[in-house]
């Protein structure tokens, strides 16, 4: 539809005509000139210059030409089929892969003439297609609703079908879901929900590393389905050899067992066993008899020395949390009574070290010429002059006997080790530090984590900050009270998470030791079934200069001992590789190039993590899906049912099109074919005046 619309009165329109018509009449109406002209000739000039003098006289109102689109969107449709091996795994797969994928393709060319109908397919993502495979390893269906959300946020969707037999092992529960689409969801009500004979190895729990020479815990939890009186056995396997095996009496239909074991760490690296059920002539499936467990043997523990000149409860604090860190070992000592090496340990913490009354201890002597990381707590009691030459991180002058009351403020531009959002925001509420007064020069190289606000300004002083001179990591924490942190972490979270968070980052950033190799590959230890095997590569020159001239070559090599040879990708100043996924197992390999005329070379190994989640319930529930239909005013069918949801979506009264209106405000005077108009209307009258004497 379209219209006109000036910013003043319609009415003065009136007036521009009245112009145009008087503008004529005074020029050829009145003129003698022109009295022996044709009357065709006279009449074609007077309409012209009317028509010019009017429409000019009418831009000059403004005018606007109001155009309205209508546009109807038809209702939006959701096919959505499940495309999990659970689904797959059924008996009738026949059926699933033929007459059901039929009657799907039907139904969706009827809806299509009057809706608009996407078909996709979820279980690990989701994917606009068609026809499923049922190969995704897990079910997410809560995913699937929050992308339909997302996808079709201000459209028309009128209705969702939903196929599937109801199980998910991904995400949370759908049902919570479901109001946020607005619209009814169908379910099409897929697997089987008679309980059938089945053992279910549910669960291993284990921790995902241990230290070498330990026992560790395994606790394996088992299912068994409508096979009372039958016997289970259940073995553990490491390397290809039986470490455990016990027989498990099945004494009811719906039976579970829980089987603590204690296991030795023995080996080194990332150890493989394998935990199953001896299959069973009656199950329905044995896919779900069987777990890899890979666990990570750590050798040694990174040993941490606290020492000091007297005891303190920053101390405690501080060892609490380095303890409570299974990687970590603390040790604890008064300077005076210490006597043993520094060497073996991969931090120091000097608390209120060097002191006064300790200034020429050997330690001091031995921390100068060592590579031994080392983080200094400063208070006021601290002897400033040694302190100095024992780190290049700061120099300390003119301290006087007196403290100020210093709060955290952190440094954004901070990139050494990330803090978690909570723990950035828990530090705004902890209580001051004990800073002592003087003049601070920082090293240009140092990394400041927080600055020192005193009050309500934030300095540039440094509270926290970290250096690395010579190969050598530095910290310092200029002020005591530590335990006032953890104090006042607990008072307003009741935990001590943020103030452990932030001890134990500093300790980690320090205790390790920086990787001066030339040559470095980076991989993961598990990869899972299905998951492309990913490693980066780094190649330094003898300026430890990235670069990547070389190619790389790494050869695979799995349990059979059969290479796989690959060469890697260059980016920038580095290298990658992306193998497609590889067979669940153990892998090794053995990364080669040459630095100039030397040989580099780097190994690993990793495991192909079998995922077999879909396997662990073959029960559907239907419950779960009439619960869904029902809450959003829809309805469940079975899959011989499928052709009712066209009549049950035509004749639903709440899913019909929409239609849009869209204005559009265009001036006129912007109009080309105007300009033609009155330029031709101009032209015209010009040549009949030159042609018939009127000049």
């Amino acid at each position: 539809m379209i219209s006109l619309v000036t910013e003043y009165p319609l009415w003065l329109s009136l007036l521009c005509i009245a112009l145009g018509a008087l503008y004529a009449y005074v020029l050829y109406g009145k003129n003698v000139k022109y009295e022996g002209l044709p009357t065709w000739i006279k009449y074609s000039m007077t309409a012209g210059r009317f028509v010019v003098v009017s429409l000019l006289s009418f831009l000059l109102l403004s005018p606007l030409i109001k155009t309205i689109f209508r546009t109807v969107e038809k209702p939006v449709i959701v096919i959505a089929q499940d495309n999990s091996a659970s689904i797959g795994s059924q008996a009738d797969t026949a059926f699933l892969k033929n007459e059901y994928q039929s009657k799907i393709k039907a139904l969706s060319e009827k809806l299509s003439s009057k809706f608009e109908v996407k078909n996709y397919l979820f279980g690990e993502k989701i994917n606009e297609a068609a026809t499923p495979d049922y190969k995704d390893k897990t079910t997410n269906i809560e995913e699937l609703f929050d992308e339909l959300q997302n996808r079709y946020v201000n459209r028309n969707l009128g209705a969702v079908i939903l196929a599937t037999d109801g199980l998910y092992n991904a995400g949370e529960n759908p049902l919570y879901q479901t109001a946020a689409l607005k619209c009814p969801i169908y379910t099409i009500a897929l697997g089987d929900t008679t309980v059938r004979k089945d053992l279910i190895l549910t669960r291993v729990n284990h921790n995902k590393t241990v230290y070498a020479g330990n026992t560790f815990p395994l606790e394996i939890i088992m299912q068994a389905k409508m096979l009372r009186g039958k016997t289970a056995k259940l073995v553990v396997e490491k390397e290809q050899k039986v470490i455990f095996e016990q027989a498990i009496n099945i004494v009811s239909e719906s039976f579970s067992k829980s089987i603590p074991l204690q296991l030795k760490a023995e080996g080194t690296g990332t150890l493989h066993y394998v935990v199953k059920l001896i299959p069973l002539n009656e199950e329905i499936t044995s896919i779900n008899n069987l777990q890899h467990v890979f666990i990570d043997i750590i050798t040694n523990r990174q040993k941490v020395l606290i020492l000091a000149d007297a005891p303190h409860p920053d101390i405690t604090a501080i060892r609490q949390t380095i303890e409570k860190n299974e990687n970590y070992e603390a040790e604890f000592g008064i300077l005076s009574d210490f006597n043993k090496s520094i060497e073996p340990y991969n931090l120091v913490i000097l608390h209120q070290l060097p002191s006064a009354s300790q200034a020429n201890h050997k330690v001091f002597s031995e921390l100068q010429n060592s590579s031994v990381s080392r983080l200094f707590i400063i208070s006021s009691n601290s002897n400033f002059n040694v302190l100095n030459n024992l780190q290049k991180a700061v120099n300390i002058t003119g301290v006087r006997p007196k403290f100020n009351e210093v709060l955290p403020a952190l440094n954004k531009d901070f990139v050494l080790f990330n803090l978690s959002e909570e723990a950035k925001k828990t530090t705004s509420i902890f209580a001051p530090l004990q800073v002592p007064f003087g003049n601070i020069k920082l090293s240009a190289g140092a990394a400041v984590l927080y600055h020192q606000k005193i009050g309500n300004v934030t300095t540039n002083d440094p509270l926290i900050f970290f250096n690395e001179a010579n190969n050598v990591k530095e910290g310092v924490i200029l002020g005591e009270g530590l335990w006032r942190w953890r104090m006042s972490n607990f008072q307003q979270a009741q935990n001590h998470d943020a103030f452990e968070e932030i001890i134990g980052k500093i300790v980690q950033y320090l205790s390790v030791k920086t990787d001066k190799r030339f040559f470095k590959v980076n991989h993961q230890n598990t990869y899972k079934e299905g998951e492309n095997i990913v490693l980066d590569a780094l190649l330094f020159n003898e300026s430890y200069e990235p670069f990547n001239e070389p190619d790389i070559k790494i050869n695979f090599y799995n349990e059979a001992d059969k290479s796989f040879t690959y060469q890697c990708s260059k980016n920038e100043n580095a290298y990658f590789l992306n193998v497609p996924s590889l067979p669940v197992g153990n892998y090794r390999f053995e990364a080669f190039t040459k630095l100039g005329d030397k040989q580099l070379k780097e190994y690993g190994s990793f495991v192909v993590k079998q995922v077999n989640i879909e396997a662990l319930n073959t029960t559907a529930d239907h419950q779960l899906l009439n619960t869904i239909a029902k809450k959003t005013g829809a309805q469940m069918v079975y899959p011989a049912q499928i052709e009712a949801l066209e009549k049950l979506l035509k004749s639903k009264e709440e899913i019909v099109p929409i239609s849009y209106s869209e204005e559009k405000l265009q001036d006129l005077v912007n109009l080309k074919w105007l300009f033609y108009l009155l330029a031709a209307l101009l032209t015209m009258e010009w040549f009949l005046r030159k042609r018939f004497g009127g000049y």
